[in-house]
């Protein structure tokens, strides 16, 4: 009888045994499921990641271009200022020259008849 419970005691221990991996094999299941589900995050966030990265270089190589457009509207416009400014000092010689003309063919226009008048008196 001893023998017998000594045998007994003995598949009780391997049953715990046997139990025992069997929980740890589960857990350990579930703790792969987990990582591999965790991995798949990781990599929906990688590649997230990077497209927002070559999103960034994009919109950065968009804002390096619109300076440089800016820049070159900013000289247009201030050579075309500069243009404008010479072209209405241009306008104002010119309309002062023409004053002094008008000016100089309205004394002609008065001493013309005086200097007719003059010679057929002579």
């Amino acid at each position: 009888m001893r023998f017998l419970e000594e045998q007994n005691r003995i598949l009780e221990l391997k049953i715990k045994a046997a139990q025992k991996r069997k929980a740890e094999i589960v857990h350990h299941h579930e703790t792969a499921r987990e990582i591999d589900a965790l991995r798949v995050g990781i990599d929906l966030e990688t590649m997230e990641k990077v497209k927002m990265q070559v999103e960034r270089d994009n919109l950065k190589g968009d804002a390096v271009e619109l300076s440089h457009m800016l820049e070159d509207e900013h000289s247009l416009r201030n050579d075309l200022s500069d243009e404008l400014q010479k072209m209405r000092k241009d306008v104002d010689d010119a309309t002062m020259v023409r004053v002094d003309l008008g000016t100089i063919f309205i004394i002609f226009l008065t001493r013309v008849p005086n200097t007719f008048t003059l010679l057929l008196k002579k």
